[in-house]
Parts: structure tokens; sequence; C-alpha cells
């Protein structure tokens, strides 16, 4: 299972690395905190680095048993998957408030050391693989609808301020075009330069039927 999953994520991978080795972030005697368990990325790390590196193995929607601190925390492709904590409050049962993914932020901070930084990777929920699924799939407006849910960056980007003093954000194809159809990016194009903007001012639509 290992072999395959680091196949279809080598790309993430080795652009993740060489990300984080241009920032002169990855260097030697660092402690690395990685959330979300064992990871392939973590032999990538060791085979050019002497740095200490742990892993979380508890539910991250709560605050991690750990009073240490770290020079990089890792949180790849980890808060997609992070769905609220267990309530009994009738007001978040029906609706995604983000507790679970506002407490791993708040945890993060709390384990990073000062002048340390926190690394987050999660899909693009605005790319065109999103779309493709959309329009062609009819499947949920996500790039894989088994993640409970895909955060927007602008939402991202404003949980993190309220942690973080520098914010910055990137985008890269780690997906290999997500193999999508020939020429899908240049058709949508088309679609979305000539999309019929009528009835968008309205938020509701109503059907009589007899």
């Amino acid at each position: 299972m290992v072999q395959p999953y680091r196949e279809v994520h080598a790309k993430r991978f080795k652009t993740s690395l060489d990300y984080l080795i241009s920032k002169s972030i990855l260097k030697d005697n660092i402690s690395i905190l990685n959330l979300g368990g064992a990871s392939v990325f973590k032999s990538m790390i060791l085979e050019r680095f002497n740095v200490t590196f742990s892993e979380t193995t508890t539910d991250l929607r709560y605050d991690i048993p750990d009073d240490n601190e770290y020079d990089l925390i890792l949180c790849m492709e980890v808060i997609e998957h992070i769905k609220d904590k267990d309530t009994s409050d009738i007001g978040e049962l029906g609706r995604f408030c983000g507790t679970g993914v506002k407490n791993l932020i708040k945890e993060s901070r709390r384990l990073l050391k000062d002048g340390g930084f926190f690394f987050l990777t999660t899909p693009h929920l605005f790319c065109y693989k999103t779309l493709y699924n959309w329009l062609v799939k009819k499947k949920s407006l996500m790039t894989w609808d088994k993640h409970p849910r895909e955060l927007p960056p602008q939402y991202i980007n404003w949980l993190l301020s309220k942690h973080f003093k520098e914010v910055s954000e990137k985008y890269f194809n780690c997906w290999g075009d997500h193999n999508l159809p020939e020429g899908f990016y240049n058709h949508m194009k088309d679609v979305l330069s000539e999309y019929d903007l009528s009835n968008r001012t309205e938020d509701n639509v109503f059907f009589l039927c007899r």
C-alpha cells in the first residue's frame, strides 16, 4: 500500500521537499513534528537531513498531548480530513463550524518555537479538477469526494492569520494535471468566458408544478 501511495503523491512530495529547501527551512539539526502520523515524506527527509522527527498519533480535532517545541511542523494533506469536534450543541450539529481545524491550527502554534515554521498543504478547492468532478462526473464540489470537507484558500488564510504573523500562499500543480482529458483546460476557459450571467442576482429559485 505504501509504494502506490508514494507513486501517486511523488510529484507533491518532491515539490514540497524542494520548496522547503529553497526557503532554507529544511536543514540539519532541526526538530520536526508531522501531523497525521506516519508519512512517506519522513523517509525522504531523513535520507537527506540529520533531524529529529516526531509524529502525532491522536485525534487532531483535540489538544495534542505534547509539550515539546518544534522548528518545523508539517500539516500535509491533513486538514481536508478534519471534521468538527463532537458536540451536543444543536446550533453546531447542522453546519460545519471548523472547530476541529481551528483547534489543530491553535495547537500547532502552541507547539512551534518562536521563529519556527508551520507548513500546510491541502487540495486547491477551486482548481480545474473540482470543476471537472462537478460538471462531468456529477460529484460534489471537491477534488476528491471522500474528503469530509475541502476548504477554500481564503478561509484557510483567514484561520492561519489569527495565529501567525506571516502567512504566505503559493499554488503548485502537484497531481500531474489530475489526469483530466486533453483539452479540458482550454474548453473550460471558453465556457467560463461565455458563462451566462443572467439570474445571478437572485439567490433562490421557486418551482410551481401542477
